[in-house]
């Protein structure tokens, strides 16, 4: 198979295969679009838009340490520059 997402060969293995259809309950038709490496990927990137989504609810003044670290983390691995530049000034102003 070749994954839609980075164009690499990969094989569904059987492994996979009976997690899916007996773990997860897929369909008997389905089949993966997207390689192991690539699919682990999106999951992550879903979990962090939630958690930014949860997190950006809140105005900046109201958001814990814990909580602007987590920005600059995402907005970083994003290289979403602007973003991260402005919680990370948020972060270190709140840190005094």
């Amino acid at each position: 198979m070749k994954c839609k997402k980075c164009r690499k060969e990969f094989t569904f293995t059987k492994e996979e295969k009976k997690f899916w259809y007996e773990g997860l309950k897929f369909r008997k038709e389905s089949v993966p679009v997207h390689c192991l490496s690539c699919r682990k990927q999106i999951r992550k990137e879903k979990l962090q838009n939630k958690r930014l989504s949860e997190i950006l609810k809140k105005d900046s003044k109201d958001m814990t340490i814990e909580e602007l670290y987590e920005l600059v983390q995402i907005y970083d691995e994003w290289k979403i520059n602007d973003k991260f530049n402005l919680y990370n000034k948020i972060l270190k102003a709140k840190k005094k």
